[in-house]
């Protein structure tokens, strides 16, 4: 490893300053290949971070992921509970002094599902234990292992202002997205496969931007209506720039009157010919099922359309949450329980999760749970001090007690009624008490 300088020998320190590397192409370190069918290599020409529908989706992902804390779990006898200040989540409360962990998460998940590789490096003392965490863009670190394949991955390389330096694999928390069949030490990009579709929306917008530029519309040919005219260049340029001072920036729309007769003809299509808004909505949809949000739930148009058949907006948030956010964060927590759990605990039967319970939107609506206690309530499943205390309500003295429906009777198939129900008092009379216990005296 000739011109590498090794950090793996002593704890990792950020001694130097970390480079500012160009990403490889302009796909945010997506490698380049072809599409199906296909001579153009999209992913040189596209930077996923700029598309505007990618990125709602990935601020959307950035701002929600945090939302559940991340936790340690024990399970006990099949009863999992939360272990309440673990040293793991002590740190990432407070991962570094330089930014917190919400904002560390959002610059992880968009590495991750952009190029399916994200990074977290362990900062260590000098006695070996954890002081920081940090997560370094994904083009500065990448896995290295020996020629004779004998070690799956032998360290990584990080690129600094001063050169390559060696990081030691214990001293890296990874996080890939599946496996990238032509390089099994890396995740792969989601986004991957929308490529063509982010490209072409790209496009659209280049062209929007373009004619909005010039002067709204396509270019056009003026040129007189009298065929017997011919004007010299003086002339035509003198049309042109007049042209361009009434109808360009903000003089757009502006009135024109021709001191003689001239015929104005557009060149090319308009946008309503091109149906640029149909077209862009192909890539939102795409990018959007690939990374299972609804539309609607990021604020793309395309979405809008759920809503107008049945769905509402809590309805379309919950999908996001179950087929979105909520298998990132399975995926996510499993890398830590791997690569992070071990250094603060070895404990058997725990695990890392997302405490959901924090999740406002994944919580029943206040009046849904009040129904729902209510009807426990007078069907006999809970007591009533139990419905008052969940509601919130002041437990009396004789609120221990079930509130049980009578009007509800056995009755077999020939139309009988269970001897128990036949007849049954609600109370014995006192006399029947007493001969009662007349009976059983003299006996």
């Amino acid at each position: 490893m000739a011109g590498l300088r090794s950090v793996a020998i002593a704890p990792f320190r950020f001694a130097r300053k970390a480079a500012t590397v160009p990403h490889p192409g302009g796909g945010w370190g997506l490698s380049h290949s072809l599409l199906n069918n296909s001579r153009k290599d999209y992913a040189r020409g596209v930077d996923v971070t700029l598309n505007t529908a990618a990125g709602a989706c990935l601020n959307w992902i950035g701002r929600t992921f945090p939302e559940a804390p991340i936790v340690v779990r024990e399970e006990t006898d099949g009863e999992t509970e939360i272990i309440a200040d673990h040293p793991m989540t002590r740190l990432l409360r407070n991962p570094n002094p330089y930014y917190s962990i919400e904002i560390m998460l959002m610059a992880t998940t968009t590495d991750w599902l952009v190029s399916g590789n994200a990074y977290w490096i362990k900062v260590r003392a000098e006695a070996g234990n954890i002081l920081e965490l940090r997560w370094v863009p994904q083009a500065m670190l990448t896995p290295k292992w020996p020629p004779s394949g004998d070690t799956f991955i032998s360290h990584y390389e990080l690129s600094t202002a001063t050169g390559p330096l060696i990081v030691a694999v214990e001293d890296v928390v990874h996080f890939p997205y599946g496996i990238d069949p032509n390089n099994t030490r890396q995740g792969l990009s989601p986004l991957r496969s929308a490529l063509r579709e982010i490209w072409t929306d790209d496009e659209a917008s280049n062209f929007t931007a373009a004619l909005l530029g010039n002067m709204g519309v396509p270019g056009a040919v003026i040129s007189p209506s009298d065929p017997g005219v011919v004007m010299d260049k003086d002339d035509r340029e003198a049309v042109r720039q007049s042209f361009d001072q009434m109808f360009k920036g903000d003089r757009r729309g502006s009135v024109m009157v021709a001191s003689s007769k001239t015929e104005v003809k557009t060149f090319g299509w308009t946008p309503e010919q091109l149906n640029l808004s149909a077209m862009r909505a192909i890539p939102e949809e795409r990018i959007t099922a690939l990374l299972g949000i609804p539309a609607a739930v990021v604020g793309l148009g395309t979405g809008l359309e759920q809503t107008k058949v049945g769905a509402t907006m809590r309805e379309l948030r919950e999908q996001a949450y179950e087929s979105g956010i909520i298998p990132l964060q399975r995926l996510f927590a499993s890398q830590l329980e791997r690569q992070l759990l071990p250094e603060f605990d070895d404990t058997e039967g725990r695990s890392v999760g997302f405490d959901l319970r924090a999740v406002r939107v994944l919580q029943e609506d206040e009046n849904a749970i009040h129904e729902r206690l209510r009807a426990d309530m007078l069907s006999g499943a809970i007591t009533r001090e139990e419905f008052r205390k969940a509601t919130g309500h002041a437990v009396l003295p004789d609120d221990d007690v079930f509130l049980m429906p009578i009007s509800i009777i056995e009755v077999a198939r020939d139309g009988t009624l269970r001897r128990e129900d036949q007849a049954a008092p609600l109370a014995v009379p006192a006399t029947e008490v007493e001969e009662a216990d007349g009976v059983a005296a003299g006996g």
